[in-house]
């Protein structure tokens, strides 16, 4: 029943906590699966694909069910190497090379291919293919050029991919500075977060957004005081607010109440 706009949706994955399922027949195995996966923090998360996979087929376990066989697709002609595919493409061409050079000498000797002399004539067998003359060595030349043209195209898209990334990212967040380099100081129970002034202008103000579901805060100055408990773990992300935009948080800062 709450709204559904895109900066309500940005605020509630970069800032909401995920909620436990609530049945009972989902093991706690499952949960911590899940909120691993879900982690923000990356170092959090499990290393790789096959790391949750693996969870999730312990958990199967647990459950009493046979695990789901885990599929990884490979694509050969991706894992083949340059130096594989021209030596493949040697391979082949070797009986052909030998037979065709070794025609080309008994026709120039004028011998045919029955070990007969021929005075003046050159005899061909019908049932023999007539030599095209192409070396063998150009169909490996072809496959190299071929490739390096393949990841010279490759190339290219990744550096216009990342020239529209960084033109799109600039143009939605509008020349909003960011704030980085935030520092902590906890005194008792108290965290002081302070951060230098990125270069705001006249109307602009910062939004404090403290991890504990609280709204967040715009002011002017560049630190922020959060009260809290002993052995509680305080994080705060600030952006720029310019003309009713938000720019983008300069990452997430947080501090250890001992």
């Amino acid at each position: 029943g709450e709204s559904n706009k895109s900066t309500d949706l940005i605020t509630r994955i970069n800032r909401a906590k995920p909620q436990p399922i609530g049945r009972p027949d989902v093991p706690a195995s499952f949960e911590r699966a899940l909120l691993r996966a879900m982690s923000r923090r990356p170092e959090q998360r499990q290393g790789s694909v096959l790391e949750l996979v693996r969870e999730l087929q312990a958990v199967e376990t647990e459950l009493g069910v046979p695990q789901t066989p885990i599929e990884v697709a490979r694509d050969d002609w991706a894992l083949a190497t340059v130096g594989d595919l021209e030596d493949r493409t040697r391979i082949r061409s070797v009986a052909g090379t030998t037979a065709s050079v070794a025609q080309r000498r008994r026709r120039r000797r004028g011998e045919s291919d029955d070990g007969y002399s021929a005075v003046g004539t050159v005899l061909r067998d019908s049932k023999a293919p007539r030599s095209t003359g192409a070396s063998a060595g150009v169909a490996p030349r072809r496959m190299t050029g071929w490739l390096w043209a393949a990841i010279a195209g490759g190339a290219l898209a990744l550096a216009l991919a990342a020239t529209a990334l960084v033109v799109l990212l600039t143009s939605t967040a509008g020349g909003i500075p960011t704030v980085s380099d935030i520092r902590a100081r906890v005194v008792d129970d108290t965290v002081t977060f302070t951060w230098n002034d990125p270069g705001l202008q006249g109307g602009d103000v910062y939004a404090v957004q403290p991890d504990d579901g609280s709204p967040a805060v715009q002011q002017r100055e560049p630190s922020f005081t959060v009260d809290s408990e002993p052995g509680a773990r305080v994080c705060v992300t600030v952006a720029v607010v310019r003309d009713g935009k938000t720019g983008p948080a300069g990452g997430q800062k947080c501090a250890d109440i001992p």
